[in-house]
């Protein structure tokens, strides 16, 4: 154990490791992942072994862990579902007051908003549902999305909930 954090700190690392240690050796898998997944949304401190197998199996779930979060992230991305998305995302919410979040965010959004537009296949292009994507849209932008109104770069994505056929706009779509 390190000795440079404070012992409460160091105690409750102490306790994550015999929880994680626990659930591993009783093959609770899943409850093993949502428990460090729960530790690192929340920003705690990785609870780390004494032993050296112990550590590198750890080290390689939580590689595993981590990869299977970007997946299932990319994998609704690209699907458009985007409640489900933000969801997942919500997890890592720390994170999310700095400006390089809040700009991702701004994207992400503008993704959500258009996917529709840009989806060729006619199931998937419900107008109702584009209707409801760029709804969504102009809430973030009246709320949460407010804070970058003042940024050249984001301005032009502002009028978009107001455009009557946002399809014209070639740049956007």
């Amino acid at each position: 154990m390190a000795t440079d954090i404070q012992p409460d700190r160091r105690k409750h690392l102490e306790i994550d490791g015999i929880v994680l240690q626990y659930l591993q050796r009783n093959r609770l898998t899943e409850t093993s992942k949502s428990f460090l997944s729960e530790l690192l949304a929340t920003g705690r401190q990785l609870p780390i072994s004494n032993d050296q197998d112990e550590d590198e199996q750890y080290q390689t779930k939580t590689k595993q862990l981590i990869r299977t979060e970007k997946e299932e992230l990319l994998r609704l991305f690209d699907r458009g579902q985007t409640e489900l998305f933000f969801q997942k995302l919500a997890v890592h919410e720390s994170e999310s007051q700095s400006d390089e979040y809040l700009k991702l965010e701004f994207f992400l959004q503008l993704h959500f908003a258009v996917f529709r537009l840009r989806t060729k296949d006619e199931e998937q292009s419900d107008a109702n549902d584009a209707d409801q994507r760029m709804h969504r849209f102009k809430l973030y932008l009246e709320n949460r999305g407010a804070a970058l109104s003042q940024e050249p770069e984001f301005l032009p994505y502002f009028a978009l909930p107001y455009n009557t056929n946002p399809r014209d706009r070639k740049s956007v779509v």
